[in-house]
């Protein structure tokens, strides 16, 4: 599965990038690419993130996601996660800690998308 489409709420875009039952190096080349079009767009970016139980956060995978996240982290202006386990939340938290930054995990695709497009 896996891939990047941009979706239309209203009047807001939201970059989706579905990492469903991609292994490593796929995770990898996929962070990639969004990156690609963050940079390229060059403007304020929501961002919802899709995983299921077949992904893991390597190290390998976190170490780039990293790095990706410090290059674009001036143009997300929120991100939503969907479809982590407990210790992935758990993950989460000290990655946001660590990058200073608020990513934010939810148990559906609906609850995501309302937390996007709100205004806060």
């Amino acid at each position: 599965m896996g891939g990047i489409r941009k979706i239309i709420v209203g009047e807001r875009e939201i970059l989706c990038v579905d990492y469903s039952d991609l292994k490593e190096d796929q995770m990898i080349a996929l962070i990639s690419e969004a990156l690609e079009i963050v940079l390229k767009d060059n403007r304020p970016v929501l961002i919802l993130s899709i995983l299921n139980e077949r992904n893991f956060a390597t190290p390998k995978v976190m170490r780039h996601l990293e790095n990706v996240i410090r290059q674009a982290k001036h143009l997300i202006k929120k991100q939503a996660v969907l479809g982590l386990r407990p210790t992935q939340k758990i993950i989460l938290k000290g990655f946001n800690i660590i990058l200073k930054n608020d990513s934010r995990s939810f148990d559906t695709k609906e609850g995501c998308i309302a937390y996007l497009v709100s205004e806060d």
